[in-house]
């Protein structure tokens, strides 16, 4: 391209200037407490916790509780909605349009939530501690352990990964620890 050509067009390149509201940068100290819908907005992003939202909902229902404002409202119950559909995948929050419904919602389930969430993590945690220890006694016990019989491992439950640690502490072979059915109580 000829350097004409380039001062002509350069007219065109866009110039554009902007600020930058870094919403990670603000602390505890400057969003806390809640002094405007921004803030709430930015601890809706930043937030730690069911608990964290449920402050700024009882916030902006203060705020927001005009009837002129209610377009917001339900434009922060929206995007509350997403938020916890992150968070809680399995909840029920379709129903949910307004603000007052977030926070009912908020308060009926939270401990409820806080509860399972907490009981599936234990469960979880138990499931790897017991693939752990077998797959250590396993490799212990007959060296190298398949990709497969790991995989299998990993998907299994709790009472099948004891049944199969209880069965390699008397095998002879790998084999052996796999092919015998899992022992149930009577």
């Amino acid at each position: 391209m000829s350097a004409i050509a380039g001062q002509r067009l350069e007219s065109y390149v866009p110039r554009c200037r902007y600020l930058l509201l870094d919403e990670g940068q603000y602390g505890a100290d400057v969003l806390n407490p809640l002094r405007n819908v921004v803030a709430a907005l930015f601890r809706l992003e930043t937030q730690r916790g069911l608990n964290d939202v449920r402050n700024v909902v009882d916030a902006l229902i203060e705020w927001l509780k005009e009837e002129d404002q209610r377009s917001l409202r339900r434009a922060f119950a929206i995007w509350i909605k997403r938020l916890l559909r992150t968070q809680l995948p399995d909840a029920d929050i379709d129903g949910i349009n307004e603000l007052h419904e977030v926070r009912s919602m908020l308060s009926e389930n939270i401990k409820s939530w806080f509860d399972e969430y907490t009981d599936k993590g234990r469960q979880e945690g138990l499931q790897k501690g017991e693939a752990l220890a077998l797959q250590r006694l396993l490799s212990k016990r007959f060296g190298v352990i398949p990709s497969i019989i790991t995989d299998q491992i990993a998907t299994a439950s709790v009472e099948q990964i004891e049944a199969w640690i209880d069965s390699a502490i008397d095998a002879h072979q790998l084999t052996d620890v796999f092919s015998n059915p899992p022992h149930t109580p009577p």
